[in-house]
């Protein structure tokens, strides 16, 4: 079976002004750098021959490199719808009218309901605040706007009351969210302390159906879930299969592919230096995550396995292939 890629997540930056827990980017001692604009448009021009369909800017804070409009701007002129995902929104270089027009949709990352405890976690006094104030600047017919927001046992709960804050008393039209589970990877690496329980999957899809029912929201688990472990009554609502290596795949700033988003290890080849379908479609690592060689057997064998693919893959590796460490519940 051919996969065939639709969305490519461009790392164009490690400069970060908050100092998040888990964050599997940027750590205490890795160089702060913005790709230059070369390079990063040579990426873009790459994706743009692979047809590639949307590219989603990350970083680090992408918001925060000098060049992030040119770069929207020209993957548009390239055929390419553009997102782009930020800690902030707090472009230093740019208008707001500008913003809008280099980007199909806007997403800002928040990590609580609560100003103190949103900052806490980012280690900086005053982000939660100014984050909501400029992702209200962009309100426009013309973007999209949207939360990401990372489940874990401590900040589950709090995702309703967020978006109730947004829409019902600071008027911010969002018309999705992005949910995502964290990995023990980065700064998390080897820590328990973000894992979900199985007990919190109940409980969070308990949480997300009554943010559907009221707000009317598209809502996306980017990172998926062991399908038996999802309540039968949302299952064929929110149960996603791993779309990292089959329609979604992740570059790091200077054109290096890896098999998820989160995995550090940006190893599978260059886009710069071989085709990217060319790697898409013969990467020996890729090639085996569609083989379920990275999920445990009993994965592979399961009569559901294409609805979930084994849940997060990444969790597995983490895990030493054994499977989505959500399993080891059961």
């Amino acid at each position: 079976m051919r996969y065939y890629i639709k969305t490519i997540v461009l790392h164009i930056t490690s400069v970060c002004e908050h100092n998040c827990p888990f964050c599997y980017y940027t750590s205490e001692d890795i160089i702060r750098r913005h790709q230059c604009i070369r390079v990063l448009k040579q990426i873009i021009s790459k994706c743009a021959e692979a047809s590639v369909k949307e590219i989603v800017f990350v970083g680090g804070d992408p918001a925060t490199h000098p060049d992030i409009i040119e770069l929207g701007t020209f993957a548009h002129e390239n055929g390419i719808q553009t997102t782009i995902l930020s800690n902030t929104l707090a472009f230093p270089n740019s208008t707001i009218p500008n913003v809008i027009d280099a980007f199909n949709a806007i997403e800002v990352t928040l990590h609580s309901c609560d100003a103190n405890k949103h900052d806490a976690f980012c280690g900086r006094v005053g982000a939660f605040d100014n984050a909501i104030a400029n992702l209200a600047s962009f309100v426009s017919e013309k973007t999209h706007l949207g939360i990401v927001y990372n489940l874990t046992s401590s900040t589950w709960g709090e995702l309703f009351n967020l978006v109730n804050y947004l829409v019902e008393y600071k008027h911010i039209p969002i018309d999705h969210i992005v949910l995502q589970r964290i990995a023990q990877v980065g700064r998390a690496n080897k820590n328990d302390k973000w894992e979900l329980s199985k007990k919190d999957l109940i409980c969070i899809f308990q949480e997300v159906e009554n943010i559907q029912n009221r707000y009317c929201l598209d809502i996306n688990f980017e990172d998926s879930f062991p399908y038996c472990l999802i309540p039968e009554e949302y299952r064929e609502k929110y149960a996603k299969p791993c779309s990292w290596g089959y329609e979604s795949c992740p570059l790091d700033q200077n054109g290096n592919v890896s098999l998820c988003c989160t995995d550090p290890n940006y190893t599978l080849g260059n886009i710069l230096e071989t085709p990217l379908l060319e790697i898409w479609n013969s990467a020996p690592k890729l090639l085996e995550k569609r083989a379920g060689l990275f999920v445990s057997a009993k994965c592979r064998a399961c009569q559901d396995y294409e609805k979930c693919r084994g849940g997060c893959i990444l969790s597995s590796i983490t895990n030493e292939c054994r499977g989505d460490r959500l399993l080891e519940q059961i």
